[in-house]
């Protein structure tokens, strides 16, 4: 784990002590648009910041900044617990996408563990937003409008679908972000191209 930090020689706008915030992903624009919000409140803030990407910009623009492994690393729960108690952060936001699932899994147990609050919605909720399979379910359950979903196992659905609507396709990954591994579909050879080279 690398860190980098730098003073801070702003004066404080409210007296007291600083509310110690970690944003995790600050090298993105999520992370990024967080640490402005924030910083644009009337509150004493310390602010954490960690990315994969030691080059990352985001990490300059944070009191203190923290190299991380991957949320899929196994040593990455020991690593940001590490950082949070040592840092003492209070209040933990989620910035990039690629970590929601891992925070979603182990808020209670890194609260726990450290005593920050972790600003994430519980797994059962995460899932909704984060595997599109469970996003297209949701939508249809209450009425909110939303795609005809296949998934390649469906193929008498899928089949259907294109003889009443053609080739109006796209094939992408249940879980994903950046729109990253989207595919549009013109036809059939295609579409059997881009179901092999998109996993998941």
């Amino acid at each position: 784990m690398q860190k980098n930090s730098r003073s801070n020689n702003k004066p404080s706008r409210l007296s007291g002590k600083a509310i110690r915030v970690l944003v995790t992903g600050v090298g993105g624009n999520i992370g990024q648009g967080i640490m402005k919000a924030v910083r644009m409140s009337k509150l004493n803030i310390r602010m954490i910041g960690t990315d994969m990407n030691p080059l990352s910009a985001g990490l300059m623009l944070c009191d203190r900044g923290y190299v991380v492994k991957r949320s899929s690393d196994p040593g990455f729960f020991r690593q940001i617990a590490e950082i949070l108690r040592r840092e003492k952060v209070q209040i933990l936001f989620v910035g990039s996408d690629e970590e929601i699932d891992f925070f979603s899994k182990n808020r209670l147990r890194l609260q726990s563990a450290t005593g920050t609050f972790i600003l994430v919605s519980g797994e059962s909720i995460s899932r909704f937003g984060y595997d599109k399979w469970h996003t297209y379910h949701f939508c249809k359950e209450h009425g909110i409008p939303y795609p005809s979903t296949f998934l390649p196992s469906q193929k008498k659905e899928l089949k259907s679908f294109i003889s009443g609507n053609g080739y109006r396709l796209l094939v992408k990954p249940r879980i994903g972000y950046g729109s990253r591994d989207i595919y549009r579909v013109s036809n059939q050879q295609e579409l059997s191209v881009f179901l092999k080279r998109v996993k998941n």
